[in-house]
C-alpha cells in the first residue's frame, strides 16, 4: 500500500510542477514583452 500511495502522489505532484513551471514561462515571457513595448 505505502507503495502505491507513493506512485499516487508522485503521479498527482508531477502535473502540477509542470502547470506551476509553464505559469512562470508565460509570467516571464508578459513581463518580458511589457518590458521592450516600454523600451
Amino acid at each position: 500500500m505505502p507503495r502505491k500511495r507513493k506512485l499516487l502522489y508522485y503521479f498527482l505532484f508531477m502535473p502540477a510542477v509542470l502547470v506551476l513551471v509553464t505559469i512562470k514561462i508565460a509570467i516571464d515571457r508578459t513581463l518580458a514583452i511589457k518590458l521592450n513595448r516600454r523600451m
